[in-house]
């Protein structure tokens, strides 16, 4: 489950869009802390396809958020994905946040814009894309009903961290084209 996760954040990062002059698109990472862990918050357009199909050479544009959900009752715990359609294909309807993996608990997120790592980004500040996106997760080992507990009485955890370029950073007049790499 958590590959699948973080394969579908890098497609959608991958497919990542912004445009200074689109009203419709954006990118903003805020770095956020709770508790023992990172849970930063993602917010941003993608060009990435829905489950849906639409039609050869026909491109949604889909603002997402990612985040930390702990709210059991909305169905938001772990890793989260917000979408919301700014522009269909074909009509549709709004699709409520969901989870893609409860179990995890921690999410950082770092921005490269050519010289340094950064751990907030916003497109709009900084005039596109970042080149790259280091994604980091905290994964908690055992089941989400009675997980497993050292001797501190913490949650044991595995931590991934992965790095994607988005495809269009050189076309939103930051960064250079670049390909993904673990």
């Amino acid at each position: 489950m958590t590959r699948l996760a973080l394969e579908r954040f890098a497609a959608d990062l991958r497919a990542s869009f912004y445009s200074e002059s689109a009203l419709c698109s954006g990118f903003v990472g805020e770095d956020e802390t709770n508790g023992a862990f990172d849970t930063d918050r993602l917010t941003f357009v993608t060009t990435a396809s829905s489950a849906r199909p639409t039609g050869v050479g026909v491109c949604d544009l889909t603002e997402v958020e990612y985040f930390i959900g702990d709210d059991e009752e909305a169905g938001e715990r772990g890793l989260c994905r917000r979408p919301k359609v700014l522009l269909a294909a074909v009509a549709e309807d709004e699709e409520a946040a969901a989870s893609l993996a409860e179990q995890i608990v921690g999410l950082n997120l770092r921005y490269f814009g050519g010289l340094d790592w950064e751990d907030s980004w916003d497109a709009s500040a900084k005039g596109g894309l970042p080149q790259a996106i280091e994604i980091t997760v905290w994964v908690r080992e055992g089941s989400k009903s009675s997980p497993a507990e050292g001797s501190s009485g913490e949650v044991p955890t595995r931590k991934f961290t992965t790095v994607v370029a988005p495809e269009m950073a050189s076309a939103s007049g930051k960064g250079a084209h670049g390909t993904e790499s673990l």
